[in-house]
């Protein structure tokens, strides 16, 4: 690469620049409010781009949801919020390099919890199979819920779709299913 172009602003248009931003403040105390706020940001993995300031690329989704909470912030006794929608006209793929990091956390807890549950029994018993059969679909279930969140392609994807699938292979191949 030229040094010319490292000078340049980075933005490339395979990555949408569009954003959704939600910049909000809530009280701390009561905590009650504070903590419902807290925990909805938490669910919807936002991107905290700093204090106050939560990001999701731009979609209907995510305009729907950011738009609800905002107006559940400012329903509250000194809470504020204002719904932004902005373009990224500089370093783009920061932005999206903490997103997808975000989401690679998320593909890591799902391996994470793969490891630990084939790694309790190895040959699981007869009893086990609703259990086993429950876990593998719960664990699909949280691959398919930050597969939608996943807007850019994260790496560790691919990660957490082989333990899932080495780990409903590993329950078949024990004799497990009926």
């Amino acid at each position: 690469m030229s040094s010319s172009a490292a000078q340049q602003p980075s933005h490339r248009s395979d990555i949408p620049a569009a954003w959704l931003l939600m910049s909000y403040q809530v009280p701390r105390s009561p905590a009650a409010p504070y903590m419902n706020v807290y925990r909805r940001l938490k669910t919807l993995k936002v991107l905290h781009v700093r204090p106050g300031l939560a990001a999701l690329p731009e979609g209907a989704d995510a305009e729907e949801v950011l738009w609800t909470l905002a107006t559940h912030i400012n329903s509250i006794e000194g809470g504020s919020a204002t719904l932004l929608r902005a373009d990224v006209l500089n370093d783009v793929d920061h932005l999206v390099a903490a997103y997808n990091h975000e989401r690679n956390a998320e593909y890591d807890a799902i391996v994470e919890a793969c490891e630990q549950t084939w790694g309790r029994r190895r040959r699981p018993a007869r009893a086990d199979d609703l259990t086993q059969r429950r876990r593998i679909a719960r664990m699909t279930e949280q691959l398919n819920e930050v597969t939608e969140r996943d807007a850019f392609g994260a790496s560790h994807r691919a990660f957490a779709v082989e333990a899932i699938r080495k780990h409903a292979s590993s329950h078949t191949r024990n004799g497990v299913r009926s």
